[in-house]
């Protein structure tokens, strides 16, 4: 059976085909369309519902030809906030025949936490981040329970925005910000699991780093934390123009990925963790859990 989910964010709308058996399944289409970009006013502009709509039209014709049984539309933040949010997904709903589940801080947070929990070894702690446009939700559990959960009320684009100056980014200053902002009541000292694994490893060894090999099935590298704010400061001291290059199947997630790894770092080290390990799972695959359960 395939599973398709559309995830639509602040800065970004993504879609997912997984082909599903049993109890494993596969990704067999992943498309990131970084133009779609709904922003942080508290308006969607029309321009940009039509936009969104003919990336839609995209995303379910790729369905058809995939022979998809079960779709899910989802959406964060800036649906939660935008005040024609209603306009927005129910222009949607008329196209493709489906609601869009416009999910609660405490439902992103349960997705994320099962969509990491399979492949989590028993007696590990773990946290998991999901860092968007507007903002940015931590889980902490382990093998049976979601321990904690918080939300970080801001995202990349509120960093880039505010630290951005002529064109150059005040690390310093987002350092800064980051340490005075973001705490735990607790530590996980086992593993704190990032996203953007296949940006990662894509560009990573371009960039001269041969990273440590990790035995967790379908997670092939890790950092301590040491070698992780070394590797930020590598992709800080690289140009955007160059980190396109290097990733050509989706230039524009260049973007906002060091911007988005310095919040992780900050979490991170926030949370006192000795092991980081890039994945490509993410809240989707908590969506696809309950999807085919």
């Amino acid at each position: 059976m395939k599973v398709s989910i559309i995830d639509i964010g602040t800065q970004s709308l993504k879609h997912y085909i997984f082909e599903v058996k049993g109890n494993s399944k596969q990704i067999v289409h992943y498309k990131r369309y970084s133009e779609a970009n709904l922003g942080e006013s508290d308006t969607i502009s029309g321009e940009t519902i039509v936009r969104n709509l003919n990336i839609l039209k995209q995303c379910l014709e790729t369905n058809q030809l995939q022979e998809v049984s079960k779709l899910q539309i989802l959406g964060t933040e800036i649906l939660r906030r935008a005040n024609n949010a209603h306009e927005f997904t129910l222009a949607l709903k008329d196209l493709s025949g489906h609601d869009v589940e416009v999910i609660s801080h405490d439902m992103e947070a349960q997705y994320l936490y099962e969509g990491f929990v399979n492949i989590i070894p028993d007696g590990l702690t773990f946290a998991a981040m999901n860092i968007g446009g507007g903002s940015t939700e931590v889980v902490i559990g382990d093998k049976d329970h979601l321990v904690e959960s918080k939300k970080i009320p801001f995202g990349t684009k509120f960093l880039k925005k505010t630290f951005n100056k002529d064109g150059n980014m005040d690390w310093r200053g987002v350092d800064s910000y980051l340490a005075k902002e973001i705490s735990f009541d607790m530590q996980v000292k086992n593993a704190f699991v990032t996203g953007v694994l296949d940006f990662i490893s894509t560009v990573g060894p371009h960039l001269g780093f041969v990273f440590e090999e990790n035995d967790l099935t379908n997670h092939p590298i890790r950092f301590s934390l040491d070698t992780y704010v070394s590797f930020l400061e590598t992709f800080r001291n690289t140009s955007i123009e160059e980190l396109r290059k290097l990733y050509p199947k989706d230039p524009g997630f260049a973007d906002g990925f060091t911007m988005g790894q310095s919040v992780y770092v900050a979490v991170a080290r926030a949370l006192s963790a000795k092991m980081i390990i890039p994945s490509n799972n993410d809240l989707t695959d908590g969506v696809v859990h309950r999807m085919v359960a």
